[in-house]
Parts: C-alpha cells; sequence; structure tokens
C-alpha cells in the first residue's frame, strides 16, 4: 500500500496520528511525504519534516490514498495550482482522498466537492464558504462519498476507522472494533 501524505506549514499532526499508525502496522504502507515546492515544514506540534518529493507533477495513480491533515497553515497552500492539479487528478485516477478538517478547502478548492456531502469544523465552513461552492456542509462527524472522506478536526478515531474502511485495512468488524478500541485506549 502506497500512501501520499500532503503536508504545508502547521498541519495538525495530531489529527492522523491514529490512522498513520494503522496504516503502517496493519497495512504496511509506504508513507511518501510531500510539500508544495519540496521545502521542509514544521507541523502544529513541532514535527519537521522534510518531505519526499513536491506534489508538482506527480504521478498520482500509484498511490492508493491521498492523505490531506488539517491545520492551521492551510492557507499557505490553499488555491495553489499544484495542489488542485494534483486533487484533480487523484479523483481522475479514482484514488481515494482522505481529508481532516481545513484541508476540506482544498478539496473545495479543486471542485472535488461539488454537489457532494462534507464535512469540517464549522469554523472552516463559515469562514470558507465560499470554496465549497455547491458542496453541502453536513456538520456530521465524518462524511464519505465514493472515494472522498471528509472530517472534523476533532474526529480522529471517527475518520481513522472510516478511511480504514474506504481503503480495506479492515478485514471484518472484529478489526474494526479492535481499531475502535485501540484508539480509545481500551486495549
Amino acid at each position: 500500500m502506497d500512501v501520499l501524505l500532503c503536508l504545508y506549514p502547521q498541519y495538525a499532526d495530531f489529527q492522523i496520528g491514529h490512522l498513520l499508525f494503522f496504516l503502517k502496522k496493519i497495512g504496511h504502507a509506504q508513507i511518501t511525504t510531500a510539500t508544495v515546492n519540496g521545502e521542509p515544514v514544521e507541523s502544529l506540534g513541532g514535527l519537521k519534516v522534510n518531505p519526499d518529493t513536491t506534489m508538482l507533477d506527480m504521478d498520482v495513480s500509484t498511490y492508493d490514498l491521498i492523505l490531506l491533515p488539517g491545520g492551521d497553515g492551510v492557507d499557505d497552500i490553499a488555491n495553489h495550482s499544484h495542489v488542485i492539479s494534483l486533487l484533480q487528478a487523484s479523483s481522475g485516477e479514482n484514488v481515494p482522498i482522505a481529508a481532516m478538517c481545513a484541508s476540506a478547502v482544498l478539496l473545495g478548492q479543486a471542485g472535488l466537492l461539488n454537489d457532494r456531502k462534507f464535512t469540517c469544523n464549522p469554523q472552516i465552513y463559515e469562514n470558507y464558504r465560499v470554496d465549497f461552492g455547491s458542496a453541502k456542509y453536513t456538520g456530521k462527524q465524518v462524511e464519505m462519498q465514493n472515494n472522498i472522506t471528509t472530517a472534523k478536526g476533532t474526529a480522529f478515531i471517527d475518520f481513522t476507522i472510516v478511511v480504514g474502511n474506504m481503503i480495506g485495512l479492515w478485514r471484518n468488524e472484529q478489526d474494526t472494533e479492535h481499531a475502535r478500541a485501540f484508539c480509545l485506549g481500551h486495549v
């Protein structure tokens, strides 16, 4: 399994921790990190990442998942042509995309949420309403339509479970419930 993790300054590292754990532990995923310009970025939690690649002219068809964390720095890459092209190409190749909180803005700007249900934190929706076009904001914890999953910034566990289901990470309901219990600290 190959995962493209798209990062930007002040991305929310804590939102994707559980999912990354399961992608590596169960899915044996190869995680490729990418930034718009190939420059290092620092997360909200202070993690410094030297990316593996840039978002320019990538062959997204080789990935099984595009992962977009939320974060305070989404404006740094909002409306960036490389990001929009990458997301549109992913959708065109039917590669699943999973976006937390503020990164839903990027999906909206790429036109991938038009006429679809989506979610993010209410203040993100209000602040970027114009970017969501004809998308239908639900305010739910997680929304999944076709190969696109969106989630509120605090829906870490639900996001992990839904994305795991979307890409076939869990073999059965028992695996799903074990993953949920693990995330809740009940294992």
